[in-house]
C-alpha cells in the first residue's frame, strides 16, 4: 500500500500537488486532520502541511487508518461539527492549535 502513488504517472500527480507556496497563501479557517496509522503518509507529513498553512488547527486521530470518518465516526463529527461552528477544540483528542 505505501507504494501505491508509483502506480500514477508523475504528469498526473504533479498536476495534483499543492506547493508549499499555495499552502502558505491559504488564508481560510482550516483544520488538518491526519492518523496515526494511515499507510501512505506518516503524522509528521501531516504537521507540516499544518505548519505551512496559517493559522491551521492540526488533529491526529489515533488507531485510525485512512478512512478515520468511519473508523472513529464519533470524534471526526465531534471535531468538525466544533470547528465548523467556530467553536474551541480544546479538550478534543489529538488537537493541536
Amino acid at each position: 500500500m505505501a507504494r501505491i502513488m508509483c502506480l500514477q504517472d508523475m504528469d498526473i500527480r504533479r498536476a495534483n500537488m499543492i506547493t508549499e507556496a499555495q499552502y502558505r497563501s491559504i488564508d481560510k479557517p482550516t483544520l488538518v486532520v491526519w492518523t496515526s496509522h494511515d499507510p501512505t503518509a506518516t503524522p509528521a507529513e501531516g504537521a507540516q502541511i499544518a505548519d505551512m498553512i496559517p493559522g491551521a488547527k492540526y488533529m491526529v486521530m489515533n488507531k485510525c487508518g485512512h478512512w478515520p470518518q468511519y473508523e472513529d465516526a464519533p470524534l471526526f463529527n465531534k471535531a468538525h461539527l466544533a470547528f465548523l461552528q467556530g467553536e474551541s477544540l480544546d479538550g478534543i483528542p489529538g488537537v493541536r492549535a
